[in-house]
């Protein structure tokens, strides 16, 4: 039996399979269901999984995408390994750096075009994005953009659910070699006639940090070495908790609760809570704090 949930106009229609509940008591006991498992009143298409130990549901939001409700201790577990994986990658990051600014420099264009590309996730803290995201959905990232959206040192375009993504480029040879890049029609990155995609910056990164490394560990470190920049020195309230988390979630481009609970550690949030955040080293801090998680 799949229980699933239509939105209908205002309010929802409730099937079980494939055959339309019309029980008031039966409806009311569902619905209080779908809300006690925290499904967003907002999704237009719910479908119950059951016997998963992974996944509540499967969802379409208004705009038709595809959403998904983990139960708690999968997402627990993933975040830890989230968190585990990001210890490598920040003691790796110096070399790692290292690498992106030789191929930023290389003659081989392809090389080089996928440095670029990092760097300006590096200096932007951009999503990588890709061409099946941006059909879908008309929205871009780094591999996305084209001529259009670089304008003098500002780079401007519409991110993730239509949020505004703008960054000014203080480093010159960034701002040269994407001012090179705008000759090339469609996509900016690109060697040859060839667009650079995101499996092949993420293949990049894992032949340097490890399998299983992606862009999105750039925007998770940045985040949480951002929020520990912020609250250096002070303890926080509830009130400026939020204050610090707006502004990090504003440098990466994405809402205060999306920063909150997908790209900041927890045990970094309570310690600024309860006992503040004191250091000179902040990459050292945070691999320190995430190894003890671990």
């Amino acid at each position: 039996m799949v229980l699933r949930r239509i939105k209908n106009g205002n309010s929802y229609k409730y099937y079980n399979d494939t055959t339309y509940i019309k029980n008031n008591k039966h409806i009311q006991e569902i619905a209080t269901k779908f809300k006690q498992l925290g499904i967003p009143p907002g999704y237009i298409n719910v479908e119950l999984v059951p016997n998963s130990n992974k996944i509540i549901a499967k969802c379409k939001d208004i705009y038709n995408r595809s959403q998904y409700i983990y139960h708690t201790e999968f997402t627990k577990k993933q975040t830890k390994i989230k968190y585990c994986k990001l210890i490598k990658f920040g003691k790796k990051l110096p070399m790692m750096l290292q690498k992106i600014e030789k191929d930023f420099k290389s003659k081989n264009i392809k090389k080089k075009a996928i440095a670029t590309a990092l760097k300006l996730i590096l200096e932007c803290n951009f999503r990588i994005g890709n061409k099946k995201y941006k059909k879908k959905y008309n929205s871009h990232g780094v591999l996305t953009i084209d001529a259009s959206h670089v304008k003098g040192n500002k780079i401007e375009f519409a991110g993730k659910k239509g949020v505004l993504n703008k960054c000014f480029i203080n480093n010159d040879q960034l701002l040269n070699a994407l001012n090179k890049l705008k000759k090339n029609k469609g996509f900016l990155f690109k060697y040859g006639d060839t667009s650079i995609t995101s499996n092949v910056v993420n293949n990049y990164l894992s032949r340097l940090m490890g399998n299983g490394v992606t862009a999105k560990y750039f925007r998770t470190w940045a985040a949480n070495i951002n929020f520990i920049e912020t609250v250096n020195g002070k303890i926080l309230t509830k009130k400026t908790l939020k204050e610090a988390i707006r502004q990090v979630a504003n440098k990466l481009h994405h809402t205060v609760a999306t920063c909150k609970k997908s790209y900041l550690y927890t045990d970094l949030i309570n310690l600024s809570l309860n006992i503040g955040i004191y250091t000179r080293d902040p990459n050292k801090y945070l691999i320190d704090l995430l190894q003890r998680g671990c």
